[in-house]
């Protein structure tokens, strides 16, 4: 087993541990949020708009943690107006918790993003957004220092191409890799929902129907359907990716059938309406 790998399988473990409290994915109107602003700061690519939801998601995630054990620990009588206060709370930081999510993701990603608060409040103030350098960089530090700073080293881009390389897909075809992992992670709530149904039906997959899908078989089944969906003339890469990964090779094709039907033969099915409306 290469080395490499154990850095996603470390990933993937802090994803297990985050499932055991149920964790929640963000919705359409919350992805949606982190692509538009990403493409506002100019991140919108290697992974970075995935890579952020993930960690405002972890965000979240710990901080309801925090206030379900506060409220255990003390005699306080929390009831639903008090929880949904504390919820309030959060979705009035919401911008500002996206940007800092972001602005890691988009620093552990490439050196290259140019991420420093000040271009960071240039960028919104033209689209509307005033946010004071000290907000930006404090509630960065908040962000890191919930998530224990760790932020992971890969996108799910990176490790996408990664894992396509070493199942024996060629250079050229890694472009059509990041892509379709891009558009997964901007569909993987609905995607989530699919695959745990689809992984019901399957004996050998009903262990992975209650958990949320992982980084690691999500990008594995992407690879995998792409590489159907492009025709790729060299050997199945599934069975390799299903060894990379330790997962049985029916739940990575039955993650790749789902990205498969119901995101790749959607979108073309889409811009082949798109085109005879045109015509």
């Amino acid at each position: 087993m290469p080395q490499w790998i154990s850095r996603l399988f470390d990933d993937c473990g802090e994803e297990e541990e985050d499932d055991s409290w149920a964790l929640m994915l963000l919705r359409k109107e919350g992805r949606t949020a982190v692509w538009v602003l990403c493409a506002a700061l100019g991140v919108d690519s290697r992974g970075v708009p995935g890579q952020a939801c993930r960690l405002l998601e972890r965000y979240l995630h710990v901080q309801m943690r925090i206030y379900n054990n506060l409220a255990l620990a003390t005699t306080i009588v929390t009831d639903n107006q008090e929880c949904q206060r504390f919820k309030n709370q959060l979705t009035t930081k919401f911008p500002l918790l996206m940007v800092s999510c972001i602005q890691l993701a988009a620093k552990m990603s490439s050196a290259d993003f140019q991420m420093n608060a000040s271009f960071i409040r240039a960028c919104l103030i033209f689209r509307g957004v005033r946010l004071s350098v000290a907000d930006i960089n404090d509630s960065e530090f908040r962000v890191y220092s919930t998530l224990g700073f760790r932020v992971p080293l890969w996108t799910s881009v990176d490790a996408a191409e990664v894992l396509a390389v070493d199942a024996g897909m060629p250079q050229d075809m890694l472009q059509a890799v990041a892509l379709v992992v891009n558009v997964a992670e901007y569909c993987r709530d609905r995607l989530d929902n699919r695959v745990r149904w689809a992984a019901n039906l399957s004996p050998a997959c009903s262990k992975f129907n209650r958990a949320t899908l992982r980084t690691l078989h999500l990008v594995a089944g992407c690879v995998a359907a792409t590489a159907r969906y492009l025709s790729f003339k060299g050997p199945d890469p599934a069975p390799r990716l299903a060894e990379l990964t330790r997962a049985p090779l029916c739940y990575i094709r039955c993650v790749s059938d789902c990205v498969l039907s119901n995101l790749l033969m959607s979108e073309a099915m889409t811009s082949t309406s798109r085109k005879r409306t045109r015509e």
